[in-house]
């Protein structure tokens, strides 16, 4: 069962450092915490483990105006490793985690910080409680919780519906291909592309290929495959209303970074290879721009299994019209 913990931990600690956009310190005394912008600029810190390796409901608010953490409410339940959802009323829905023990237990309370007042509550609980949630605020403002692993390390198909006006949790459809860390992205029409991750009941982790759609009655159905499989990925809608899949690794804790790219056609279902980037990165962040550009950021570079990751501190800029990717300034 610790294999078990660090399996759930580490990927964590894995993707921590390639946030390098940010620039509050980070918080002292903790791991495994997340983080979550406000809509004031305002930046939460919560949860995770302290010294010791023990859950912590503490939270604390970075102001970037005095440059100073500031403390605010406990959450309701403690716990390492959770996710944060910005929901439109500048609320954060804290979903996931996990007990931090030698028999670690998915947490499956759902808890809202308000912003307003620095307070957390209990806000539902999940069906299916699961280690690593993917957790997705879609347009009509509720939120799709979908993928992970439970207690006996099997996958979990359901996925489920948190309405965050009703502050009810409802089941909906089940995945075709189970996974973890697939990318989850809504399309224009409504619907979720979900693609690539790892299947976490397999001890080597590699990536998956497969992908699949979520639709608005709830239901999730095959659709093709991508040229490469990949985890760890950024998939960004672009102004053509196309999916711009880049990067990843080959494997979740020490596969190789990949430079691949591929367009996901909403249209024709279709997966199609595009120009490669400049340089292999995997863990980056893509930002689609008003002038049909995407600008890809940091990330890590690895070379494969037993070789050491190297942080990224560049950017690159896809152009849709060449599918071409040159080299830029991070500022860009």
């Amino acid at each position: 069962m610790q294999r078990r913990s660090a399996l759930l931990l580490g990927f964590v600690l894995f993707l921590l450092p390639t946030i390098d956009a940010i620039a509050e310190p980070a918080p002292r005394g903790r791991a495994n915490y997340v983080r979550m912008q406000l809509k004031d600029g305002r930046v939460l810190f919560a949860g995770g483990a302290d010294d010791q390796g023990h859950a912590i409901k503490r939270a604390t608010i970075f102001d970037p105006a005095s440059t100073k953490f500031r403390p605010t409410a406990a959450m309701v339940v403690p716990r390492c490793g959770p996710t944060a959802t910005l929901l439109p009323n500048d609320a954060v829905l804290i979903a996931g985690g996990a007990t931090c023990t030698e028999e670690p237990a998915p947490v499956k309370t759902l808890e809202i910080f308000e912003s307003a007042n620095g307070s957390f509550h209990s806000a539902a609980e999940m069906i299916f409680p699961r280690f690593d949630p993917n957790v997705l605020l879609l347009r009509n403002g509720k939120v799709l919780i979908a993928q992970g692993f439970n207690m006996a390390h099997n996958l979990v198909a359901p996925a489920e519906i948190f309405d965050p006006a009703l502050a009810i949790e409802q089941a909906t459809g089940s995945m075709r291909i189970p996974r973890c860390f697939g990318s989850e992205t809504q399309l224009p029409g409504g619907d979720v592309l979900i693609a690539g991750g790892v299947r976490c009941d397999e001890p080597e982790r590699e990536a998956i290929n497969a992908a699949e759609i979520y639709d608005s009655k709830g239901q999730f159905g095959r659709v093709g495959a991508m040229s490469e499989a990949r985890v760890c990925h950024s998939a960004t809608v672009m102004k053509n209303g196309k999916v711009l899949i880049v990067g990843g690794a080959t494997a979740l804790a020490n596969g190789a970074a990949l430079n691949s790219a591929e367009i996901y056609d909403p249209d024709k279902a279709t997966f199609t290879p595009t120009g490669a980037m400049t340089k292999a990165r995997a863990c980056l962040t893509a930002t689609a721009r008003e002038d049909g550009t995407v600008v890809v950021k940091g990330g890590y570079a690895r070379s494969g299994s037993g070789t050491p990751s190297v942080d990224l501190t560049d950017s690159e800029i896809y152009d849709p019209t060449t599918g071409k990717f040159t080299a830029a300034s991070l500022a860009q």
